[in-house]
């Protein structure tokens, strides 16, 4: 009987370790994604004609992978990944830096649909600033 018991106790600290990693690696995905798409779309908004199509789907592939990345912060979710624990320490900030990008794109996404490249150009620039700004604060790096 103590053995069931303390199975029950420690079957959801297991389900509890395993959804944080579960949202380590998915939060890590985005973040790899929204690299790539960042490039992509920088490149494409560098070539003499956008191509306003192919922009707009990055722009909104870049929407979905933020919206990922804004709820993939659960409190302890710094172990067995990059994130440094001052995020929860200075939740505030960093929920705000983080829609700034999550702005950033949403702005991004507009000027690709109106084919506004100043505005496009604009909100890539305020997502881009935004990661490096949010890096160096608080993930790390070995």
């Amino acid at each position: 009987m103590v053995k069931f018991t303390q199975w029950i106790i420690a079957l959801p600290l297991l389900a509890s370790a395993q959804s944080v990693n579960t949202t380590v690696e998915s939060r890590q995905n985005a973040f790899e994604s929204i690299e790539t798409l960042v490039d992509e779309a920088e490149d494409l908004l560098d070539s003499r004609e956008v191509k306003w199509q192919k922009l707009l789907a990055v722009s909104t592939k870049l929407n979905v992978q933020g919206e990922i990345v804004l709820n993939a912060f659960p409190q302890g979710s710094h172990q067995n990944s990059r994130a440094k624990s001052r995020i929860w320490e200075r939740w505030g900030h960093f929920e705000s830096m983080m829609s700034q990008m999550d702005q950033g794109f949403k702005t991004l996404q507009k000027g690709s649909e109106s084919q506004d490249a100043r505005m496009a150009l604009r909100g890539l620039e305020t997502a881009a600033d935004t990661c490096r700004d949010c890096h160096r604060s608080y993930r790390s790096f070995w």
